[in-house]
């Protein structure tokens, strides 16, 4: 990119592509992928925000600190938001080899499909964990533990 604070939206097919080798050592900091300059208004890219592979490796999309939800994107950070295709995506398929990519400090919504949605999707995965714990503490319960 050219610097940072680009609105990066509205495009055909993916906001940002990263592809093939000797794609490296590329930085996509401090942008709006799939919104407006406010980052409150949708504008979104017919694919993915961003999407990285086959091979592209080493590069760094977003910023060197991590983002938190109240505060938004990190220093560099990106918002990555309203996209017709996944928020993010890496490699494409089991042969890709895009290795080495950071992905730090961008702030990840609303995109199609909650899986997409990097914190969203680790917030949902903890779903079977709790069930899981809720049944053994009932099993406890009724005592079916006393007799092994």
């Amino acid at each position: 990119m050219a610097g940072a604070g680009n609105v990066i939206s509205g495009n055909g097919l993916h906001g940002v592509f990263l592809t093939d080798p000797g794609t490296t050592g590329n930085r996509v900091q401090g942008n709006e992928i799939g919104t407006d300059a406010s980052g409150l208004v949708p504008v979104p890219n017919a694919g993915a925000g961003v999407f990285v592979s086959n091979s592209a490796s080493n590069n760094t999309i977003g910023a060197a600190a991590a983002a938190t939800p109240t505060s938004g994107p990190a220093p560099g950070g990106n918002l990555i938001a309203d996209n017709d295709g996944k928020g993010v995506v890496i490699g494409f398929g089991l042969a890709d080899n895009a290795v080495g990519n950071a992905f730090v400090g961008n702030v990840i919504f609303a995109n199609v499909g909650v899986a997409n949605n990097l914190p969203f999707a680790a917030a949902f995965a903890t779903v079977p964990v709790l069930i899981m714990i809720l049944y053994l503490l009932a099993a406890r319960r009724l005592g079916a533990f006393e007799s092994l």
